[in-house]
């Protein structure tokens, strides 16, 4: 049987780690870098236009709807507070939660590479066209 003072006690031990995991909630959650609009959609466009709207990760659940938008989630794949399209990429809910397994994640470096490449193409031609029609000369 527990007396009033082990009681006492425990409680107040409860509270100060309540206290603490609040406080390392708050910590992560200032640390995670949400990535922007032009972010996600740069990904939108990519998974559409590139991975038949697909999760690049397991290539079965659409992660991108008729309109564009984004139905997946976004995988940070570095680290939560880098939240760049180069570090970045659009999955499926079920991938986005298995690729915090180290053993899962392993065998998806491959296709997060892949997808990578994708972006990379995307965003070199975007930079291009830009570029063309900035140095154009008026007649």
């Amino acid at each position: 049987m527990i007396n009033d003072e082990a009681l006492h006690q425990i409680q107040i031990q409860y509270k100060e780690l309540l206290e603490q995991m609040q406080e390392i909630a708050r910590t992560v959650a200032r640390r995670r870098k949400v990535p922007s609009s032009r972010v996600r959609e740069l990904h939108a466009y990519v998974a559409a236009s590139h991975r038949n709207a697909l999760c690049p990760c397991c290539e079965l659940v659409p992660v991108v709807s008729d309109d564009a938008e984004l139905l997946g989630e976004i995988d940070h794949w570095y680290h939560v507070s880098r939240g760049d399209a180069e570090e970045t990429w659009p999955v499926c809910r079920k991938c986005n939660l298995r690729l915090t397994q180290p053993s899962f994640k392993a065998t998806k470096g491959s296709h997060f590479q892949a997808y990578q490449f994708s972006l990379r193409t995307v965003m070199m031609l975007q930079d291009n066209q830009f570029n063309l029609f900035a140095y154009q000369e008026v007649a």
